[in-house]
């Protein structure tokens, strides 16, 4: 004798209140069957939005953390002397130890000039590195 449900029809009975579709009438399956789909919108719905705020939340924690490092780097930046920003500028964009070695060697007007653009442009790419 099997222990299967399959094999036992008489320890179980059919009961048709457990199965509604089975006796409803069209009209009724159809309003059953839009309700479940409701029902399944407003979960998806739910599910969609939620994960929206999740983002939200996240991209502002990211957004203060990294303004909090960009305002920590600047204010190093400002109340550095000189020969400190020149070095942590040395730290970050190694290129511009190339061009202060260039301003070291002496140079004229011309190139003095030249170096004030090339600290904008450096000043801004350190930004961008931060």
């Amino acid at each position: 004798m099997s222990t299967s449900p399959l094999f036992e029809p008489e320890d179980h009975k059919f009961n048709l209140w457990e199965y509604p579709m089975v006796a409803a009438t069209p009209r009724e399956c159809r309003a059953y069957v839009e309700d479940s789909i409701a029902e399944l919108n407003r979960l998806f719905l739910f599910i969609i939005l939620g994960t929206m705020v999740l983002v939200v939340i996240v991209a502002i924690i990211l957004a203060r953390e990294s303004h909090k490092h960009f305002y920590q780097a600047m204010r190093e930046l400002l109340e550095a002397t000189p020969e400190e920003r020149e070095e942590s500028l040395r730290r970050r964009c190694p290129e511009v130890d190339v061009e202060v070695r260039k301003r070291e060697n002496g140079g004229n007007e011309k190139e003095d000039g030249f170096w004030r653009l090339e600290k904008r442009r450096l000043a801004t790419r350190l930004v961008e590195l931060v």
